[in-house]
């Protein structure tokens, strides 16, 4: 999008297309909701499977640069259009409704709504409050369906108890954790112990030296994620080049080739060796 938007409220019941090189409309996005508090939009995208046709975009995908492949375009419709949009909107969610045996798209029972996210973790969204704020039940959601991560709450997202638990089920959960607490040396050495891997972490921890070295001891080329500084310390490239030898490949250029040259020095073989 070239224009700037001020009022993104002005937009709704508008439609977001992507067009292809061959001006051809390869997606039709209408906006049935506008979220100013949480910078979104609520669309509908009739073209979509039925299960995934609304789903939510962040004001920034306006931002996204037209590319030579592709560009995007509002188009703010008639009167007569935006009521037959909405009028099929509504008769979308009357069949999912129906489909999972509710009045209304608010879903109030655990069963239910596992029913739902087993089709599209996006239906988290319509979960009654209490649902929302029951922990115990949102971790079960989580061990479920991990993308249902992506609709928890800000605040749990940087609860750390909370997030620990997450991550004990599924150690990619730290995706969805706050930025303080993918810096957090306890989240990221959890995610680490049950298989995971630097590439969620946040920058500073990056550039800790502990929680790295255990990091590229598991997996060599976790050195790829390790910071600039860490990249250029010997004993680190060294234990991630000892796991795996095509981790050389992310270490600086002066360790890559100083390791390089000395291979055949009994110290450094003697090192990655034993």
């Amino acid at each position: 999008m070239k224009k700037k938007i001020e009022n993104m409220e002005e937009l709704l019941h508008c439609s977001i297309n992507v067009i292809n090189s061959n001006g051809s409309t390869v997606s039709n996005q209408f906006i049935v909701n506008v979220d100013n508090k949480k910078r979104e939009f609520t669309i509908y995208s009739e073209k979509n499977p039925e299960y995934w046709r609304e789903f939510k975009l962040k004001f920034d995908y306006l931002d996204i640069p037209d590319t030579s492949d592709y560009t995007m375009k509002v188009v703010k419709h008639s009167e007569k259009v935006t009521d037959k949009k909405l009028e099929n909107y509504k008769y979308w969610q009357k069949n999912i409704c129906r489909a999972l045996n509710i009045d209304e798209a608010i879903i109030k029972d655990e069963e239910t709504m596992s029913k739902a996210i087993e089709n599209n973790p996006y239906f988290f969204e319509w979960g009654s409050e209490e649902l929302k704020n029951d922990k115990d039940f949102m971790l079960r959601a989580i061990k479920q369906n991990l993308r249902v991560g992506e609709y928890i709450d800000d605040k749990l997202k940087n609860d750390k108890v909370f997030m620990l638990e997450a991550i004990k089920n599924d150690e990619d959960a730290i995706r969805y954790a706050s930025y303080e607490l993918k810096n957090d040396k306890d989240i990221v050495l959890e995610s680490l112990k049950n298989g995971g891997s630097l590439i969620y972490a946040g920058d500073e921890i990056r550039n800790n030296k502990e929680v790295v070295k255990i990091a590229v001891m598991n997996c060599g080329s976790e050195l790829k994620y390790a910071s600039t500084e860490l990249k250029n310390d010997r004993e680190i490239v060294l234990e991630a080049v000892k796991q795996d030898k095509s981790s050389l490949l992310f270490a600086s250029e002066e360790l890559k080739n100083e390791i390089k040259d000395n291979w055949h020095i009994k110290k450094d073989k003697q090192e990655l060796e034993r």
